[in-house]
This record gives C-alpha cells, structure tokens and sequence, in this order.
C-alpha cells in the first residue's frame, strides 16, 4: 500500500465540536440502551470515533459526559416547550382567562409534549435515560427536571387550578397535572406495547393523530370541561 492509500484511510482529526457532537450522540445511543455503569469509555470512543482521551478534555470523563447527554436532552425538548411556556406563563401573570381560554392554553402545551416525545426522531433514544433517572436518580435528573419538567407541571398546575377552581398549589391540583400527563407518558414509554398491541409499524402521523384526538377527549373530561357544540 502506497503512503497516499494508507493516508487516505485515516479517519481525518475531527474539529473540537464535531468531537464533542460525536461523543455526546454516542453516549445518547448507549446510555438509551445500558445502564450507567454498563458502557465504558473505551466503548464510548469507539462509537464516536474519536480518541478515548477525549472523554476526559472534553467532559472530564464519563460523568461529566452523561450529563452533557442530559443537557442535550432538555434542549431538544426545551427548544419546542420553552416558547411557548414562556407565552403561557405572561398571558396568565397579565391577566385571567377564561376556562375555555384555560383549556385552548392546556391542550397547546399538551401538543408541544405529543410532538416533543412521539414526533421527534430522537425521543426514542431518551426513554430509557428518563426511566432510568426516575427510577434511580443521578444528578443528571436535576438537569432534566429544572430544565422543562417542573416548569411544564407549573404552568399546566396553574392552568388546571383556573379551571377547576383549586389553588395550583395544592396537592390535589399537582396530582390531578401528573395524571392528566401520565396519558402521554405512557404512549411515550411503552412504545413498544402500544405498537405491537395495535399492530402499528411505529407511530407514523396517522398514528400519532389517533393517538393526539383521544388523548385530548380524555384531558377535556378530566377538566370537566363540555364539550363544544356545532352551531
């Protein structure tokens, strides 16, 4: 082999951020289907291509690199939540809306969760991270949850109490938030069940509408909130 064949099949340094991108979508893929504890570093660079050093300049290591993953995570979904929470939470501090107003403002959140989890390419890689981090929580949990979890159950706690006259504080309104979102939660978790069980290929956009009207029928009635009538 010639000095110009053997050149031209080494793979080419990468560029700072193309490393760190290459590092931070490997992980993403591996610690979706392992455990912490159950990818090295060693297959961590192999995945990304880059050298095995590179973890600890770029991350400090993989602790540090599990939780650019986290990061990553809660800008993807920050990236379609946090506009419109931010247009949410100003509409309410200005001033008081109606319940219908409440409903239009809830199941808008709502459709930023359908396509932030079941629309998005890479939500299937998250699942097993979010479930993981719920079960045994790590520091990348508070990431996630400062990120767009609580401000997401704050907002929508604020919309229920209008509607249902409860102070969004109370434990009962923070109750009646996370059973309201579990409908979604679920099609996003048990991906796997729901697809086999309806015989569907994957949730492609006719799957996901299906899914989309009876979730917000099933919101509508637990808001107590009647249905609109043609006229």
């Amino acid at each position: 082999m010639s000095p110009a064949s053997a050149r031209a099949g080494l793979k080419q340094p990468s560029a700072p951020e193309d490393a760190r991108k290459r590092l931070v979508d490997a992980a993403l893929n591996l610690f979706g289907r392992n455990s912490f504890e159950g990818v090295s570093t060693r297959t961590l660079s192999q995945q990304a291509g880059v050298n095995l050093a590179a973890i600890q300049y770029y991350f400090g290591g993989k602790e540090g690199l599990y939780l650019a993953v986290a990061r990553h995570i809660d800008s993807r979904i920050g990236s379609l939540a946090r506009p419109v929470l931010a247009k949410v939470e100003a509409d309410l501090d200005a001033r008081t809306p109606t319940r219908e107003e409440c409903f239009e403002m809830v199941c808008n959140l709502l459709e930023v969760m359908i396509k932030t989890t079941l629309e998005t390419p890479d939500s299937k890689k998250w699942v097993g991270i979010l479930v993981r981090e719920q079960m045994e929580p790590s520091p990348a949990f508070d990431i996630l949850y400062e990120g767009v979890m609580s401000p997401m159950h704050h907002c929508l706690s604020r919309l229920t109490g209008l509607i249902l006259g409860l102070d969004p504080e109370a434990e009962e309104t923070k109750i009646r938030v996370f059973a309201l979102m579990g409908q979604l939660i679920m099609f996003h978790v048990s991906r796997t069940l729901v697809t086999r069980t309806l015989g569907w290929e994957g949730y492609r956009s006719s799957e996901v509408e299906s899914i989309r009207a009876i979730l917000l029928e099933n919101v509508r009635a637990l808001l107590g909130m009647e249905e609109k009538r043609a006229t």
